[in-house]
């Protein structure tokens, strides 16, 4: 036999009887509660003692969409706080409401619940009504950014204006809330948050801050940029070529380069001689492989026809990214720089014509390049010198002279640290007394020392070459050697 089911007042919800046309409890015309409009039978279904009942009332309200039933949902949700399955449930149906007044106040309820996933979900509703001062004050707040940070991200758009209005603000020395409110922005897909951030990018500009404050919002313009740089859009190109042109951003050599900027690729070329954008420069000329040798011909020729620092560090760069690329200079700017009076512009000759002319006459000249202070120089001398077993003889001589002392690119004399020495006396030991260990009592003292303290690999002939050295320090520092790699091998037969 089936159960009878059980019926209520759409009013006070007590049972009535199935026949009953008037609810005895309260009076109630059920035929007058039927002719209400739909919307509102819904919101009054919330109160039934049925959580089936109340759970299709919700989820009917959700599909309407309209955020007049929010209270009443949230309502409904405080009064059963041991349904947690129908609290979470009419956070969905709230998530499908306008980010309004009535929904904000709703979702403020339901952040009081004692269910902690549900207030957790409250907290991360997806297009949260938040006014734009306090998210102002919540990027202000730099302790608070790693809490704040999930809220302002599930406000989505709704957080445009606070963002926007923040960064419409006097720049200040700390940048840390503008920085912030970038980020942020950054995270949403929206016309208006790409509107800030190029708003951003160029007001105000640097040139009408004071220094202090201009060098703290070059950091801001800088992560806009990268912000917009990775977006699709016409003016990108534009963007990138005003940041790097006008506001000077290393950072719009690194986007051109990520991006492939042809159209930048000579202005970039003219800025290698740069100290603020030269090195960026080089690295995002070495992205466009085919736009360099172009681009790089007249700024080259014109920097080998004036000795300035500033020319000689155009020059060596240039002359680096065309070694990279394993591309020479025309003819005559190469014997130019081969002919230079500086020896970090003939060492970086020497680099670029390293798989072109005969390396036994380049050897010098890239030794001299990698001791000097040009770090990214010395390395490709060293790496370029790595590929021979001998270097000839000469090379003593020159390794001599080196032990004293460089120049810089600004033709300052610098004495060699100690890690360049002893690289310097390692691979002369190494190299140029490979076949004629006799010869290396003729290099300096300090040279044979300083190659001994290095990790280098000694022949018999060369260690029994330096027993019978004249310098007692030289043979102690042998010995010394020699103790310690018996050590090192003791340790590894344990």
């Amino acid at each position: 036999m089936s159960e009878q089911p059980t019926w209520f007042c759409p009013e006070c919800h007590a049972e009535v009887g199935a026949q009953d046309t008037r609810c005895p409890h309260c009076g109630a015309d059920f035929d007058a509660w039927a002719a209400r409009p739909y919307g509102e039978r819904l919101i009054l279904t919330l109160q039934h003692p049925l959580s089936e009942a109340r759970m299709s009332a919700i989820i009917a309200l959700g599909k309407r969409g309209d955020s007049a039933a929010a209270p009443a949902l949230a309502a409904c949700a405080l009064a059963h706080p041991s349904d947690v399955v129908q609290a979470l449930e009419i956070l969905r149906a709230l998530a499908r409401m306008p980010a309004n007044a009535q929904r904000e106040a709703a979702r403020s309820a339901l952040l009081t619940h004692p269910a902690h996933a549900v207030r957790s979900a409250a907290q991360a509703l997806p297009g949260t009504h938040t006014d734009a001062a306090q998210i102002a004050r919540w990027c202000h707040d730099l302790a608070e950014h790693a809490e704040v940070e999930p809220r302002i991200a599930a406000l989505g758009s709704t957080a445009i204006p606070g963002l926007r209005a923040l960064l419409a603000e006097p720049p200040e020395v700390v940048n840390a809330a503008r920085l912030f409110a970038l980020q942020m922005l950054a995270r949403i897909d929206a016309p208006a948050a790409h509107s800030a951030l190029r708003e951003t990018l160029y007001q105000p500009p640097l040139d009408r801050l004071a220094s202090v404050v201009a060098e703290a919002e070059r950091a801001v313009k800088s992560a806009a940029l990268t912000a917009l740089a990775a977006r699709e859009y016409d003016e990108r190109a534009d963007d990138i070529a005003w940041a790097f042109n006008v506001a000077r951003l290393p950072e719009a050599a690194h986007c051109a380069g990520a991006q492939r900027v042809h159209a930048l690729a000579p202005a970039l070329a003219r800025a290698l001689d740069d100290d603020v954008l030269g090195a960026p420069a080089a690295t995002a000329l070495l992205a466009m492989p085919d736009a360099l040798d172009a681009a790089l011909r007249a700024p080259l020729t014109d920097w080998l026809q004036r000795d300035t620092a500033r020319a000689r560090l155009g020059t060596l760069r240039a002359l680096l990214c065309l070694a990279q690329v394993r591309l020479c200079p025309q003819p005559a700017a190469w014997r130019q720089a081969w002919r230079a009076a500086h020896p970090a512009l003939r060492a970086a000759a020497a680099r670029v014509a390293w798989a072109q002319r005969p390396r036994a006459a380049l050897i010098p000249a890239l030794l001299h390049g990698a001791v000097l202070p040009e770090a990214d120089l010395a390395q490709a001398c060293r790496d370029a010198l790595a590929a021979l077993d001998a270097w000839p003889l000469r090379t003593l001589r020159v390794g001599n002279a080196l032990a004293r002392g460089v120049p810089d690119i600004y033709g300052d004399h610098h004495a060699l640290p100690r890690g360049t020495l002893s690289w310097l006396g390692a691979a002369l030991i190494t190299h140029t007394a490979h076949a004629r260990p006799s010869r290396l009592p003729r290099m300096d003292i300090l040279l044979l020392r300083a190659g001994l303290a290095a990790n280098i690999t000694l022949t018999p002939a060369q260690r029994a070459q330096l027993a019978r050295h004249p310098d007692a320090e030289l043979r102690a520092a042998l010995r010394q050697r020699q103790r310690s790699a018996r050590w090192w091998q003791r340790r590894a037969r344990r």
